[in-house]
């Protein structure tokens, strides 16, 4: 048996899950702002373990896919 597989990986962070920040123009200016300014290196910090994450789970569907060839 023999065949090919294409995945796609999507990396999202999102930092308003529930979009209270989103209700009023004023709310969202501030949570740019502070997105920008004063939790860069903690949304830097999720970004980096996130894009880790999704590395570590090709390489897991890789080599479990190529698992068989071994048999």
């Amino acid at each position: 048996m023999k065949g090919d597989a294409k995945f796609k990986f999507d990396t999202f962070l999102t930092t308003d899950y529930e979009g209270s920040w989103e209700s009023k123009p004023l709310y969202f200016f501030f949570k740019t702002i502070a997105e920008k300014f004063l939790y860069r290196s903690v949304i830097d910090q999720y970004e980096q373990q996130a894009l880790r994450d999704k590395d570590e789970l090709k390489r897991e569907i890789k080599s479990f896919l190529n698992m068989e060839r071994f048999r």
